[in-house]
């Protein structure tokens, strides 16, 4: 089973556009596809973005459903302690929260839109890939299974 950490931009994109790549990302997570891992940072990232009245106005999924989301994430994720920190994005230190999160939890991939995680494309195991790519593996590795 893969397993991806997603930026909490792919996340937030999820609940804006139904039918978007985040949101099918999301939905095979759901269907055991791929185990999804964060870590309390994300979390709390995610929540925060979440709540904000500019991101709410775009949403497609009702405030019930965003924290039902929330909720999911929080009981069905791996969820990586926290204690592990990296260095690596000096121009956006937040970035490394995400690949403190990808090491900590071993995943292989980190899912991300974010251009300072993309440049770095593969860190200590897992590679670093946006949305679409890791919507084309996970399209692959059904046509495998």
């Amino acid at each position: 089973m893969i397993r991806f950490v997603p930026d909490t931009n792919v996340l937030a994109s999820a609940t804006i556009v139904k039918g978007s790549i985040p949101h099918q990302i999301i939905q095979a997570w759901l269907r055991g596809e791929a185990e999804l891992a964060t870590s309390p940072v994300l979390l709390q990232e995610l929540y925060s973005v979440l709540s904000r009245p500019r991101i709410q106005k775009y949403q497609w999924m009702t405030p019930e459903e965003v924290a039902e989301l929330f909720r999911l994430l929080t009981r069905l994720a791996i969820l990586a302690s926290g204690e592990r920190r990296v260095q690596v994005i000096a121009a956006d230190p937040a970035d490394d929260f995400v690949l403190s999160a990808a090491v900590e939890t071993q995943a292989h991939y980190i899912v991300s839109g974010d251009h300072h995680l993309l440049e770095v494309k593969a860190y200590q195991g897992g590679r670093i890939v946006t949305p679409g790519e890791f919507i084309e593996i996970l399209k692959h590795r059904r046509q495998e299974g």
